[in-house]
């Protein structure tokens, strides 16, 4: 009964695009199906580019890919669509991001194993330049990003540059051998 009626209301248009979001991420945790809200969200997003705006913010894209790699749920071929539609316009809200924001969409792109779906069988470019865009600012990684960051790589392929993980390792390292209580 729950899902009939959020169907309902999302076809009826009663939600604004961000409490779309946010009922979306709410009915993910019911496993049920969720291509109404889906397509709803979808069509928010295209009419947003038809008038030139660009309505995500990095808490929304988290929550949107977040939903989408729960470990337990099949994504379906709209979920698909909709991820990949986040990727192709994801760059204006990298930018605006913080280096948190970065690190959890990074873990949930990787978790969802997109490299594994055909037809591209690889790492969604997307990956590499959030991974560039972490390297660069390692200094500044809390220990919750750090962890992100290595539950990204456990799902990406053996073929993705590690380079931020040798980082990761070696500020560790430095940091046992000068400031061990720091850890």
């Amino acid at each position: 009964k729950i899902c009939a009626k959020t169907l309902e209301f999302a076809k009826a248009k009663a939600y604004s695009f961000r409490n779309l979001i946010h009922l979306f991420y709410n009915t993910s945790f019911l496993n049920r199906s969720t291509d109404e809200i889906v397509l709803e969200i979808l069509k928010a997003m295209r009419n947003q580019e038809k008038n030139k705006e660009n309505l995500l913010t990095p808490n929304m894209v988290t929550e949107i890919l977040q939903s989408c790699a729960r470990p337990d749920k099949f994504i379906s071929n709209k979920e698909y669509i909709l991820v990949e539609h986040i990727i192709k316009n994801i760059n204006p809200v990298l930018n605006e991001a913080s280096i948190e924001s970065k690190a959890l969409i990074f873990k949930y792109l990787a978790s969802m194993e997109l490299h594994l779906s055909p037809p591209k069988l690889k790492a969604p470019y997307i990956l590499h330049v959030i991974k560039a865009s972490l390297k660069d600012n390692i200094e500044s990684l809390l220990e919750n990003d750090v962890l992100n960051i290595l539950e990204a790589y456990q799902d990406l392929p053996k073929e993705f540059p590690i380079d931020v993980l040798s980082e990761i390792k070696e500020m560790v390292v430095v940091t046992l051998q000068h400031n061990s209580s720091n850890i």
